[in-house]
């Protein structure tokens, strides 16, 4: 082998071994409760997204909080999207928690609302992101017109999963907890394969009711919602057609009440709008939704609906 083949040689694997070692799984941690800069939220997800997506990242906090007050992070701008194959664990910081999810971790709004619009995570075009143990909090109070805050946008995203059993979210203040519609005439995107598991929707980190909330999802499939707490609550959920699959399991979630004990004068539904031609199943089982009103609303759905052991 002659020297110039040698050198190229050696120069492709110092360039193989190099770009391979930033396609690593990688572990960023965040250490600064600032909007942006070195050991924000904000530097940790740039950071992750640089790194590539061939691997499974994971954003790690190890802010302690002050006393009893959980760790907060003040926003007062969109973070970036978040790339495909993620895990955002606000369960590893150390402190105090907020009960029965043990989130651990406060992000903030109070404004200013710039375009009309403000999403705490952004999931467009992306995949195989997990979410757990973040208390998403709107104090910037209700508004006029709607979706004005929401917790997390999912557009053209799947494979993710929202909370884990007792690793769950938090979705506080006037706000919506999960959207994909938008204004103005502009596509929702699909959403499939998404699993809302162990949250809280409509309670504040001291479990006391906040304003209402909600969740709006459109070109859905194959979703899962188990185990969840929603308070004072509208979950409007329309099916992709189409599409193969199960539209929406949604089990063993409680709606205005805590471990069966009503919490008075709170309203929940669950509008599920089906597709013409759709296939697979819709399951409501073994729910407790208390409601002023009605609490299950079903429209164009074709395919079978299994409805048991649930006390409305």
């Amino acid at each position: 082998m002659t020297k110039h083949c040698i050198a190229c040689f050696l120069g492709f694997l110092f360039g193989f071994l190099f770009s391979g070692s930033t396609l690593r799984a990688a572990s960023f941690l965040v250490t600064s409760t600032a909007n942006d800069g070195p050991g924000s939220l904000r530097n940790a997800i740039l950071s992750a997204t640089a790194n590539g997506t061939t691997e499974k990242d994971t954003i790690l906090f190890t802010l302690t909080g002050s006393g009893s007050a959980l760790s907060t992070i003040q926003l007062s701008t969109e973070l970036p999207p978040l790339p495909s194959n993620l895990l955002i664990d606000g369960s590893s910081s150390t402190g105090p928690r907020v009960p029965r999810i043990n989130a651990g971790i406060i992000l903030n709004f109070t404004g200013p609302l710039s375009f009309q619009r403000f999403h705490f995570f952004r999931i467009l075009e992306a995949t195989d992101i997990t979410i757990r143990g973040i208390a998403f909090q709107n104090l910037l109070g209700p508004f006029q017109f709607e979706l004005a805050v929401a917790g997390i946008q999912l557009s053209n995203a799947s494979r993710i999963q929202i909370g884990e059993e007792e690793k769950g979210n938090l979705f506080s203040g006037a706000m919506v907890a999960l959207v994909n519609e938008t204004r103005n005439g502009v596509e929702a995107g699909f959403v499939r394969d998404v699993r809302v598991v162990g949250n809280i929707v409509g309670l504040n980190t001291a479990l006391s009711k906040a304003d209402y909330n909600g969740i709006y999802l459109a070109n859905a499939k194959r979703l899962t919602m188990e185990k969840n707490l929603f308070v004072n609550t509208v979950l409007q959920v329309t099916e992709a057609s189409n599409t193969a699959g199960d539209f929406i399991n949604f089990i063993d979630n409680q709606a205005n009440n805590i471990d069966g004990q009503p919490i008075l004068d709170c309203t929940f539904l669950v509008r599920l709008e089906g597709s013409t031609g759709s296939n697979g199943k819709t399951l409501i089982e073994n729910n407790f939704l208390y409601s002023v009103d009605r609490a299950i609303e079903l429209k164009f759905i074709e395919h079978p609906v299994f409805l048991r052991a649930n006390l409305l």
